[in-house]
């Protein structure tokens, strides 16, 4: 994993010394993405897979779900299927149902989520 940007750089000399590099990803990610969505979208997008990608992934999704769900909805569907995007995909469901019924439903029933998965979580929030 190389941290080539410069505000990446910037931002590690300001940290406290002791950080792992998994530690300083999670973390840079749990500050910027509130602020820097496309930045941390980006950024997500060139870490090598592994797992602090993955925590670093769901840490982005949680972060966009507090401040949007709609922005999380978009970004949700510009990954690749899979299951743990299906998971994902529910969760910004259940997360928007709270807030905007009509319009989770009618993303959720544009997205790859199978039908059965659509159905139980509709049924979830009497859809």
């Amino acid at each position: 994993m190389r941290f080539s940007r410069p505000p990446l750089r910037a931002w590690l000399a300001v940290q406290p010394p002791g950080l792992s590099r998994e530690e300083a990803v999670l973390e840079f990610v749990r500050q910027r993405s509130g602020s820097e969505p496309e930045t941390m979208a980006q950024f997500l997008d060139r870490l090598s897979a592994s797992p602090t990608r993955d925590r670093a992934i769901e840490i982005y999704h949680e972060r966009l779900l507090i401040g949007s769900p709609t922005a999380a909805a978009r970004w949700v569907r510009s990954l690749p299927r899979s299951e743990r995007s299906d998971e994902m995909i529910e969760k910004t469901a259940r997360e928007w149902m709270r807030t905007n019924p009509e319009a989770a439903e009618t993303w959720l029933l544009e997205t790859v989520l199978p039908p059965e998965r659509k159905e139980r979580l509709l049924r979830q929030f009497g859809r």
